[in-house]
């Protein structure tokens, strides 16, 4: 038996979304010692798990996309902790997914562009992730969850933008820049129930 190497992950997307999650958890309900708990339980695991994976993560681009949706879970038991409504905490949890899966939809299509076995691929994932977010914004608006809208539709415009820009792996630290910001604003939308 071999033992697994403990590292902590190293990836600037990692911390972007897991900040933004339990930032926004936490600012959904009235902080309490169980939330805390909790907050710190999520925090733990997801730094060992992505720590262990992280690098078997960074080969594969369906893994990221995995990884990130992983990440929209995070906040569930934050929320149930803090005795937020279950229907709420689902719909915001979709949120996030959805947030992080057209965020990695559009990381991928960068490096399909700068591929040339995958060129092909770049404008359907890109596509797919202007659809995804702004097909969920109207989910959201249509199911009266004004917040979880607001998120999608901030993700919608970043992939839109990108998808007008079309960087390339050259211009990552900027597309990374703009995806944090949609984090981040995601993260302001989604503080409130």
């Amino acid at each position: 038996m071999t033992a697994v190497a403990l590292s902590v992950p190293r990836e600037h997307g990692f911390w972007t979304m897991l900040t933004a999650v339990v930032f926004a958890a936490l600012a959904r309900s009235r902080v309490s010692f169980e939330q805390l708990l909790a907050a710190a339980a999520v925090v733990t695991a997801a730094i060992l798990l992505g720590g262990m994976f992280g690098r078997s993560i960074r080969r594969h681009g369906t893994l990221q996309l995995a990884s990130a949706v992983t990440l929209a879970l995070a906040g569930i038991p934050i929320e149930l902790a803090g005795g937020n409504p279950p229907r709420s905490v689902a719909l915001t949890a979709l949120a996030w997914a959805v947030v992080f899966a057209s965020s990695a939809l559009a990381v991928r299509a960068a490096f399909a562009r700068a591929s040339r076995t995958r060129h092909s691929q770049a404008e359907f994932l890109q596509r797919g992730s202007e659809a995804i977010a702004f097909a969920a914004s109207l989910f959201f608006l249509g199911v009266g969850a004004i917040a979880q809208a607001t998120a999608a539709l901030v993700a919608a415009a970043g992939c839109i933008g990108l998808g007008v820009t079309k960087p390339g792996v050259k211009q990552m630290k900027a597309v990374g820049l703009l995806l944090a910001g949609v984090a981040a604003i995601a993260a302001g939308a989604l503080s409130f129930i």
